[in-house]
């Protein structure tokens, strides 16, 4: 994870990655959502977003939720609706044998 970047699981990490382990799975990517800052200055950017625009493969492509898609492509300079990256976040299991 990158400093701007938060993990959630609904369990702790420990108990989300020890049962990967246990389901014998040594890699896992995961689909971003991407924090909307809704002021410029702020003492804790990750307590202050709460608006996120989340990952296209999640969102159920209703007829609202592609007018909500183009929305924020319509206001991003090359037309993109996440503005960093959209192929997720790996995750590895790394050790010795």
């Amino acid at each position: 994870l990158d400093s701007d970047e938060l993990f959630f699981s609904r369990s702790s990490v420990v108990e989300h990655f020890a049962a990967l382990s246990a389901e014998g799975v040594d890699q896992m990517t995961y689909l971003n959502h991407e924090g909307v800052p809704e002021v410029v200055e702020t003492q804790d950017y990750f307590a202050s977003t709460t608006l996120f625009r989340r990952h296209h493969f999640v969102v159920p492509l209703s007829t609202e939720a592609r007018e909500g898609i183009r929305f924020w492509m319509d206001r991003s300079q090359h037309g993109q609706y996440l503005l960093f990256y959209d192929n997720g976040k790996s995750a590895c299991r790394a050790g010795l044998g």
